[in-house]
């Protein structure tokens, strides 16, 4: 039959007054996409039957039984395995594995991201993709339906029934989906394979370290200990105060339960959860409200998704002030959430901010140059303590493998000629948690990933 003529798109509500598209299927959609296609029995949890019978339907992982569950029991974080991976469980298994990874910007588009799928889960994505545009349920995507798709992704094809037509090889007037991959592959919104090229500045942190580094002194640590949970720490000098802290806990804190060492203030440099679900913030604000501490000082990082007010794959423009509310009534009146603010603790004062590099499509991204040394400027003298979520350049920022430098660089430079804290504590980048002392700042990353 004739295809139906199509609106003028300049008509469309996200087009009216300026105001930007925001794709109704972006890195969290994905995610719970594979997690609800793995829950058969929609419970909430994936057991390790549909864990094994998903990934010997599609081939993921290993064809080997005893792998799959090797890799299952790992993911599993319970203290006392109960054989279920819960949401958070799954996603970071997923994240870890790149499975699922973020390219940033598409090199064609304007507003959309690129996202990397292994190929053995592409048809299972792009299943639950194709119903998010299907609003009429007729198995597709049609012409009306179409025109949304290019507008919500930026997508450089033509809006009109000849562009359609090429798109829609079956000729039944709907684009079903491996015409929508063919769709997302040609504009570059999506790349599939088994080898992850990770998306990172490594190489031009390493430049701008080489920079910097004759001008850097690493002191041994004076005031600083790690401890590991039976390591014996200096008895507290009389007048002093301890902070414990903590980062990257991505759900886990439970983990933690019994074993942080006795102190004053307990910070945590964000990243709390796997991907800032209201129910993930209950649980952290709950656990924290037991632990024994006078002061408890929060930042949100990248995964805490639902802190960042701008994050565009909101669907709920009140989100983060529920998230912040969900913190607030679970945690107790001892936590405070800092957000570009500070708390004054025995004179101390704290100053906290969870913006970063831009790093995929997480939260609290800003570019590296003017915008995020605007950031740092705005943290005020006499600050005591810093608390950051990415780390400075060269100072507990160390990627593996490859031994990439991915901290900030403007960063560096506000703490060492301007704010001169005491402390920075940051997290972010697991593979480096350490400590370092210039003279002046002690450096801690301290991710308890």
């Amino acid at each position: 039959g004739k295809l139906p003529e199509i609106q003028i798109v300049d008509q469309l509500p996200e087009l009216i007054s300026g105001s930007k598209s925001r794709a109704p299927f972006m890195l969290p959609h994905i995610l719970d996409a594979l997690f609800m296609e793995i829950d058969t029995s929609r419970n909430g949890s994936i057991s390790l039957d549909e864990f094994t019978d998903f990934c010997n339907k599609v081939g993921l992982f290993s064809k080997n039984q005893e792998e799959i569950r090797q890799i299952f029991d790992a993911a599993d974080g319970h203290t006392a395995r109960n054989r279920s991976l819960d949401t958070v469980e799954f996603k970071k298994l997923i994240l870890d594995s790149g499975i699922v990874e973020v390219r940033g910007e598409s090199l064609r588009t304007a507003a959309a991201d690129a996202y990397f799928l292994e190929e053995k889960v592409v048809d299972t994505v792009l299943k639950w993709w194709l119903a998010r545009y299907d609003t009429n349920k007729d198995g597709g995507i049609d012409i009306n339906e179409y025109a949304r798709l290019l507008v919500d992704y930026s997508l450089p094809f033509s809006c009109s029934p000849a562009s359609f037509a090429r798109y829609d090889k079956n000729g039944n007037g709907i684009i079903e989906v491996q015409e929508l991959r063919f769709i997302l592959e040609e504009a570059h919104v999506l790349a599939t394979g088994t080898a992850i090229a990770r998306k990172d500045d490594a190489e031009g942190m390493r430049t701008a370290w080489r920079a910097l580094e004759a001008s850097q002194v690493f002191l041994p640590v004076a005031n600083a200990w790690k401890y590991g949970g039976t390591a014996e720490l200096p008895q507290q000098r009389l007048g002093t105060v301890r902070f414990v802290c903590i980062s990257d806990t991505h759900g886990q804190h439970e983990a933690l339960t019994g074993k942080l060492p006795k102190g004053d203030v307990l910070l945590h440099a964000g990243d709390f959860s796997m991907c800032g679900e209201l129910q993930e913030v209950k649980t952290f604000g709950s656990w924290l409200e037991a632990q024994p501490f006078d002061l408890k000082v929060v930042i949100p990082g990248n995964h805490d998704l639902t802190f960042d007010s701008a994050y565009e794959a909101h669907e709920d423009p009140n989100i983060a002030e529920k998230a912040r509310t969900t913190l607030a009534a679970t945690g107790g009146q001892q936590v405070v959430l800092l957000e570009d603010d500070e708390v004054t603790y025995r004179g101390l004062r704290i100053y906290g901010s969870a913006w970063q590099p831009a790093f995929g499509s997480w939260a609290f991204n800003l570019p590296r140059g003017h915008q995020l040394a605007e950031r740092w400027r705005a943290v005020p003298e006499g600050i005591d303590i810093l608390l950051v979520h990415g780390p400075p350049l060269g100072r507990g920022d160390r990627c593996h493998p490859g031994e990439g430098r991915v901290g900030c660089a403007d960063l560096l430079v506000e703490i060492q000629d301007r704010i001169k804290p005491f402390f920075c504590v940051s997290g972010h980048v697991h593979e480096d948690p350490s400590a370092s002392f210039d003279g002046v700042t002690h450096y801690l990353n301290a991710t308890s990933s």
